[in-house]
This record gives C-alpha cells, structure tokens and sequence, in this order.
C-alpha cells in the first residue's frame, strides 16, 4: 500500500477588464471548476493555494498581485491548474516565459482546456504555442475594437476620461458630453501652421508659451504636442 502523498494543486484564476463584468466568466465560476477538476483527479487544493486577480488584462505579467504571488509560492512537484492558458498570459513571450519557468521549478501545469502540459510533447508544445499566438491577436484586436469604438464616442462628443482631449471643453449643459473649445483651436490652428513652417515640436511649445498659449495653464511638452499633431494629421 502506497504512503505517497497526494500532489498539491494551485489554482489560478483570472479575467480582463469588461464593461460589463457580470456577464464575464469570472474568477469565482474558474476556481468552482478547478476545485472539481482537482478532486476528480486526486489533486489537494487549500485555501490559500487559491490566487486570482479580478478584470485584469493578461497583456502583460505586471501589477497582477495573485499571479506574483502564486509563483513565488508554488513548488517543486505542485501542480498549478488554469482554465485554460490564457489566464497566464496573452502575449505569446510571456506565455513561453510562464511555462520555461514552471518547467525549471519542477511544477507541472494543468489546463481544464487542454490537460497536462508537456514541454516534451512536441504535439503539446505546438499547440501551446497556436494557442499562445491566437490569444496575443485575440488581444490585440479587441484593443483595437475598443480603441475604435472610443475615437467613434470621442467625435461623437462623449466624454471618455477625466479631462476631455486638448481642444474640447466639457459641455456646460452636460457633463458627460464635450463640445468644441474656441480658445484651444485656436491654439491648435497656430501649433499646425508652426509645424508646416518646418518648426520642430519642442520649438513649437516654447513659440507658443512666449505668445502666452499655455497648455491648460500648464507649459508645453514635446510629447503633448506630438500627441496633439497627429491627431490633427500633422504628424
């Protein structure tokens, strides 16, 4: 009769930023799945072997908290169980950084989608890499969606952050919309007619400071100006 002791399992579990988070599958429903998944295979789960990080992005493998922390805790001869492996990571970089590190800690990685990882399996490496790639376009296209759907509310007049970009003001008549600022287009109209005279950008901010064309009270930066040009089709 065996003494061996049962693998102990992590659990990870993590989603993106959503608007509307409800509707996600969220932390709470991977790690009921995983917590199945592991009994069914003989796995111990503890509570504190359980990490997760709510609506954050897996663009990167920063300022996720649960993430840091599961990986400094977890062992040799663990075993750390995902839904599937894009909540490790949704840059196809880091994705193999995940696994080579998991690989020389001696932890095994179990996926509900996939199973076990084996770094040895070519058939498994490959489709750890397909699925590696399609998550980092999956990303970068939803980023661009979103960033098209929010240019869209912009010149829609929407409000999409604190302040609304250089050249609006916040309508008096409703703060969550903005309407045009004569002021700042007209400072706007000057930056572009300094720049078609071939006036370098950090030159450009200091002409308009001594013309006393502040930026929002603020002295001008050649970032800012940069920013402002391309928006307008300068640069």
């Amino acid at each position: 009769m065996s003494n061996a002791q049962p693998a102990r399992a992590f659990i990870y579990a993590r989603f993106s930023p959503r608007a509307r988070a409800a509707e996600c599958l969220s932390c709470d429903v991977q790690i009921a799945d995983l917590r199945a998944r592991a009994e069914q295979l003989g796995y111990e789960v503890d509570d504190d072997c359980i990490f997760r990080d709510d609506a954050l992005s897996g663009a990167s493998l920063n300022k996720r908290a649960g993430f840091a922390a599961m990986m400094a805790r977890i062992r040799r001869g663990d075993v750390l169980m995902v839904r599937d492996y894009k909540r490790l990571a949704r840059k196809t970089l880091d994705a193999f950084m995940v696994v080579t590190k998991l690989n020389v800690k001696g932890v095994r990685l179990y996926s509900l989608e996939d199973g076990e990882y084996d770094p040895n399996d070519t058939g498994k490496l490959i489709a750890f890499g397909v699925k590696a790639i399609l998550a980092e376009v999956e990303r970068i296209e939803s980023g661009r969606k979103t960033k098209a759907k929010m240019l869209a509310h912009q010149a829609n007049g929407r409000l999409m952050s604190k302040a609304p970009q250089f050249g609006k003001m916040i309508d008096p008549t409703n703060p969550k919309r903005t309407i045009v600022c004569e002021d700042e287009q007209a400072t706007i109209a000057r930056m572009l007619e300094l720049r078609a005279s071939g006036m370098a950008q950090r030159k450009i901010g200091e002409t308009l400071a001594a013309e006393g064309r502040l930026c929002r009270g603020r002295p001008w930066g050649h970032k800012t100006i940069g920013r402002i040009l391309k928006r307008a089709g300068a640069d």
